[in-house]
């Protein structure tokens, strides 16, 4: 595996949609199908033998839309690995490198693609004279928890000249082994990783 710091409506029923949250806008997945504030009942419940009289109609929609808000927020793994394989395909990558990153990708936590806006800095870990990656990360993030072997590499900030369509997830823990031939490293994974099909969408900062 080598890691560089280098609506559409799936066959899970998941469509995604977008929303902006602090500066950032975000395609998050929604669930298909809008939830329905059930009408009060023309008759009491406890008449009609069946809830107390205490849970009414309002109870249970706060209930049924609890259920649904939930709902959405959960993306099944398969989905989100698949969403992600998307993205990689949509940027030209070939099915064998794509299974590569993936494997880089920690599935149990959220995976999106969001929108980075324009004047926006990141850091890439990069070995001198090598070329610029794909992989970027907020500042701050660490070599290790990006999954990788610090040694040999240094942090360079980068600023977004546009607005830029980024696959953001997090880093799973790996066993570094390309890095530095011979040598093994475990990483702590965890960070915050973007990947963006376009590098030149970002200038190095002087």
């Amino acid at each position: 595996m080598r890691r560089n710091l280098e609506g559409k409506l799936d066959g899970d029923g998941i469509k995604r949609g977008e929303f902006t949250e602090a500066g950032v806008t975000i395609i998050a997945p929604i669930v298909v199908g809008a939830a329905t504030t059930p009408k009060a009942a023309p008759q009491s419940l406890k008449t009609l033998g069946g809830l107390p009289e205490e849970t009414t109609s309002a109870s249970i929609t706060t209930s049924v839309v609890k259920k649904v808000e939930n709902a959405a927020e959960i993306v099944p793994p398969n989905a989100a690995k698949e969403n992600a394989a998307d993205f990689y395909r949509q940027a030209g990558w070939q099915q064998s490198r794509i299974d590569q990153h993936l494997a880089g990708i920690d599935f149990t936590k959220p995976v999106d693609v969001i929108t980075i806006p324009k004047g926006t800095e990141v850091i890439q870990y990069q070995v001198p004279g090598k070329p610029v990656g794909n992989y970027f990360a907020p500042p701050g993030t660490t070599a290790s928890e990006l999954g990788m072997n610090p040694a040999g590499r240094q942090p360079r900030t980068f600023t977004t000249i546009k607005d830029m369509q980024v696959l953001r997830s997090t880093a799973s823990p790996a066993v570094d082994t390309w890095s530095n031939a011979g040598k093994s490293f475990q990483t702590q994974g965890g960070g915050t990783q973007y990947f963006a099909p376009n590098a030149s969408d970002l200038k190095p900062k002087l």
